[in-house]
């Protein structure tokens, strides 16, 4: 395999085909092993091409991830959607131009471009506005994946780094063509995927169960009162969203859990500043008798003009 021979075009399919992967490792579908092979594609294609060509990579890449990953913008205006998705296409987008040069060598390929897609994950998590964290691909091993124990060291970062190791070790594998080299690429491919399960083997076993009530109060879709409309219509008496969550809630009282959660947004007016909607929080919790994490938005600053995203406890 000459990768270094490879039309644009090949390129180009191979950036989609990696993009596709990448969104299968997250729901809807969920395949968290599609994170460990996602990047390879992406890999390849940036061998031996130019800085030109590997922006044209990653940006494909990008799109074809994050477009139908975040699908769900689209609830706030077609134009939302696809500025935001061509906005995070752009971080890949470098990582292509960058990892295209990197990888005209060995210790490139093999170190470099794991380091540069990490590096570009965590700045697209903090800038800007504060970040967009949605995709990265670390959180695809949420659900008992090989690399998760590397987030008990360097948290998600570390096990997107991990994934990255990964894929780049395997495209190198496939295009070195002596045997020794494939063996020795393998065997460090091994280390990365099962370094992580010793890793976890000194962790306490069970310490009891805690029962937790997840609670979804939703809207109607008619209408629709999240955080877009909020900004839109400050200082209105519109609590249905609070609402529907005291209804799911207070059948809880009957048989009250060891925790209850409400989720992001489901308070989307500040409690502290709004105080028809911090009685209503602090009745609920009363009568049922249970600590509770609630997602709100409060005002930072109490002005109204910009928002903090929180977890009360």
């Amino acid at each position: 395999m000459n990768p270094e021979a490879w039309r644009p075009r090949l390129r180009l399919a191979l950036a989609v085909l990696a993009g596709g992967i990448a969104f299968c490792a997250f729901p809807p579908l969920d395949l968290g092993w599609a994170s460990l092979v996602a990047l390879i594609p992406l890999f390849l294609a940036l061998r031996g091409a130019s800085g030109k060509t590997g922006f044209a990579v990653g940006l494909v890449f990008g799109l074809a991830f994050l477009g139908p990953l975040i699908w769900w913008i689209s609830l706030f205006g077609f134009l939302a959607w696809g500025v935001l998705v061509l906005g995070e296409a752009l971080f890949f987008g470098v990582v292509g131009w960058f990892g295209a040069w990197a990888s005209r060598t060995a210790i490139g390929r093999l170190a470099g471009v794991p380091l540069i897609f990490a590096a570009a994950e965590v700045l697209r998590t903090r800038w800007p506005l504060g970040g967009f964290s949605w995709g990265d691909l670390g959180y695809a091993q949420h659900d008992a994946g090989p690399l998760l124990g590397l987030a008990r060291i360097g948290g998600v970062h570390l096990v997107t780094l991990g994934l990255a190791a990964i894929g780049a070790l395997a495209a190198h594998a496939l295009t070195r063509g002596r045997v020794w080299r494939r063996a020795v690429s393998l065997v460090l491919l091994a280390g990365i995927a099962a370094g992580p399960l010793w890793i976890t083997r000194g962790l306490a076993g069970e310490a009891g169960e805690l029962d937790v009530a997840l609670v979804q109060g939703n809207v109607p879709e008619s209408r629709f009162t999240g955080f877009a409309d909020r900004v839109g219509r400050q200082g209105g008496e519109d609590t249905v969203i609070v609402d529907n969550h005291v209804r799911a809630t207070l059948p809880l009282a009957a048989d009250p859990p060891d925790l209850v959660v409400w989720p992001e947004n489901a308070v989307d007016r500040d409690p502290f500043h709004n105080p028809d909607i911090e009685a209503k929080i602090e009745d609920t919790i009363l009568k049922v008798h249970a600590p509770f994490i609630v997602g709100a938005i409060l005002d930072a600053p109490p002005d109204g003009t910009r928002f903090s995203n929180t977890n009360l406890l």
